[in-house]
């Protein structure tokens, strides 16, 4: 099975998520930093079952380690950008996350781009100006590029909402002629 293929379905995503081939890179260092862990076990297999993408700050993978009279060992190995931390159990991982320190603001600002694009900022800082200059009350009124410009993006946004909603509430046998 291939890592796209174990990937959590989340109904934000927008089309199916394709595995790009440092998605790859990071699935085979997970699978080598659980098979380092158990170097002097007698592990017969390692595999993915399925992958978290939007875990807290970065994917979280579920592991199952093969032992030599094939009992399976559930691990779980967290990537960030701070480092890869591994957890032997369910209550390791809890215990992990909460210490898990917040994101600093340059790290916040970088997976907000990561997640949304440049064009996802540019609608963010237009959205605020206007707002700002709308609550500012100043004597000129807000430009008509900036108004025509946020008038796009929420034609837009909304837009993609309803297609969304569209799209999810057809099934196949409604699209059929009668």
């Amino acid at each position: 099975m291939m890592p796209s293929e174990l990937i959590l379905d989340d109904p934000c995503l927008r089309g199916p998520m394709e595995t790009k081939p440092e998605k790859q890179d990071e699935s085979q260092r997970v699978i080598d930093i659980v098979r380092r862990h158990w170097a002097k076990a007698n592990i017969q297999d390692v595999e993915i079952h399925k992958i978290d993408p939007r875990f807290v700050h970065g994917p979280l993978y579920y592991l199952s380690v093969y032992d030599a009279e094939g009992v399976e060992r559930e691990n779980y190995v967290h990537v960030t950008s701070r480092g890869d931390s591994l957890f032997l159990s369910l209550e390791q991982l809890v215990l992990g996350i909460k210490e898990v320190k917040p994101l600093s603001l340059w790290e916040s600002g970088l997976s907000f781009v990561k997640l949304t694009g440049i064009p996802g900022l540019l609608a963010i800082c237009i959205t605020f100006t206007v707002c700002f200059i709308a609550i500012r009350k100043t004597k000129n009124d807000i430009p008509e590029l900036l108004s025509n410009a946020l008038t796009f993006i929420l034609g837009f946004y909304f837009s993609n909402i309803a297609q969304s909603i569209s799209h999810s509430s057809q099934s196949p046998q409604t699209n059929r002629p009668i």
